[in-house]
């Protein structure tokens, strides 16, 4: 029995593997052969990567929509997602690239939340937790049921980022300002989705202001501040200078007049501050129909059914107790009292916008959406700009929390050791439906019929 104790030191001493693992199982379990992972949002330059990076280059301008059109996204900044899906097409068939795309994004996403959470000096086995959890939690799986690239990207650069800013500012050394700035490009398609960017902006920016105040270190952060701005101005500039002018655009074409209010409507019934406390959001109850059983579906059946029995819910109370539990704590601590700051208004911030349905979020929204009517439309599906950056310090004061229930376990003699081993196994209980092929909806999982193809090869 010894080689299991070995293996088991082994796979401690290095976490990537446990991140690699649950990656390579959840992909498994998720990916239909012969199928591309298609539909809602998505955009697939695995079709024409050379064609799609010309586009990048030149997005400003959009020459293949109609007779032509000023970009009323930020299409330029999928330029790094081109070349990343370019690569792949070189090696893999086009209906495995993008799954391979979302499910590496995904694992990244939480391998660099647990480097962050190490980073904050938390223990291995928190850190491991920490990531574990941003991959696992409810509010990520309904960003990735259906992805969309600026979604994906989104989940990533925000541990990503915050974890070599983090290092350039108490380092300053050459080296993390290079991963710090190929980070920032390689996450270039989180601006995709301009009202996502701002307020994945804002988050990283309180984090780095806390880093720098901890450490003392404000020349850093200037420079950091100035490299992200850079790097995003090439599809940022364009895009905000003509918002004055797309902006009134957008809100009457025809689609969002159709829907804008409905799907506000829609996150309003998923408003509530519990509701965003259990990181549900208006996903939960989306109802879509699907061909292959020709009839209309839950989409997130099997995760109600799981989170709706008396286990689950208790479960989910035992989580929501420990964030608050962190985030009293990282206030109360003079060491994590910066970052406990930013956190919070960032918490605050972003939950404001997701509780749109709550005594403080409804009437502060209600307002902003009649002052401001391009905010109204701009921020119609709160849930999908606010919850990844909600789930950053969620999951940071989840970590904070545990970290002082360990601490406390100790100070009574209990086996903390225990505890660690129960929190890994909420974490995957609740995780539980991904594993028989609910983590990306089979809806999403498309066979492309032949015709389909024989009509794109014949406009190449």
């Amino acid at each position: 029995m010894r080689w299991i104790g070995r293996m088991g030191r082994f796979i401690a001493d290095r976490p990537f593997i446990i991140f690699l693992a649950l990656g390579l199982i959840t992909f498994l379990t998720n990916y239909t052969f012969g199928t591309h992972l298609l539909g809602w949002d998505t955009i697939a330059p695995e079709f024409n990567p050379l064609l799609n990076l010309q586009r990048a280059f030149s997005s400003v301008w959009q020459d293949y929509r109609g007779l032509g059109t000023y970009d009323g996204l930020a299409h330029g900044a999928t330029l790094s997602h081109v070349l990343i899906t370019w690569l792949l097409t070189l090696v893999l068939p086009d209906s495995l690239v993008r799954y391979v795309i979302t499910f590496s994004l995904w694992t990244l996403g939480g391998y660099f939340m647990y480097r962050l959470a190490a980073a904050l000096k938390l223990s291995r086995p928190i850190s491991i937790i920490a990531g574990l959890w941003y991959m696992t939690n409810i509010g990520t799986i309904q960003q990735f049921i259906a992805p969309l690239e600026v979604f994906t990207y989104h989940h990533v650069a925000m541990p990503l980022l915050a974890y070599t800013g983090l290092r350039f500012i108490r380092e300053q050394s050459k080296k993390n300002l290079v991963f710090f700035t190929l980070s920032s490009f390689l996450t270039l398609a989180s601006g995709f989705v301009p009202t996502l960017f701002i307020v994945q902006s804002i988050i990283l920016g309180l984090f780095w202001v806390a880093i720098s105040i901890g450490q003392k270190k404000y020349h850093g952060l200037l420079l950091l501040c100035a490299i992200y701005t850079t790097v995003h101005s090439a599809w940022a500039l364009p895009f905000f200078l003509n918002v004055p002018t797309k902006g009134p655009v957008i809100q009457q074409a025809r689609i969002n007049e159709f829907s804008s209010d409905e799907l506000y409507a829609r996150n309003m019934a998923r408003g509530s501050a519990l509701s965003v406390l259990k990181l549900e959001g208006y996903m939960f109850d989306t109802i879509e129909y699907d061909a292959r059983l020709q009839q209309n579906i839950t989409l997130m059946q099997a995760w109600r059914t799981t989170r709706n029995s008396t286990l689950g819910k208790t479960l989910i109370a035992v989580i929501i107790v420990l964030v608050f539990f962190g985030l009293f704590y990282s206030l109360r601590h003079r060491p994590t009292r910066p970052i406990g700051v930013a956190l919070l208004i960032g918490f605050l911030l972003t939950g404001v916008l997701l509780a749109n349905n709550s005594f403080l979020g409804k009437p502060v929204l209600s307002l902003s959406r009649q002052v401001l009517p391009f905010f109204a439309e701009a921020y119609r599906i709160p849930f999908t700009k606010c919850i990844t950056a909600f789930i950053f310090a969620y999951t940071l004061f989840l970590a904070y929390g545990l970290t002082q229930v360990k601490v406390l376990l100790k100070e009574m003699g209990l086996v903390s050791r225990w505890f660690i081993t129960v929190v890994i196994a909420i974490t995957i209980l609740l995780f539980i439906p991904a594993f028989s092929g609910n983590f990306v909806s089979p809806a999403v999982r498309v066979k492309l019929p032949d015709g389909y193809r024989n009509v794109m090869r014949f406009f190449q």
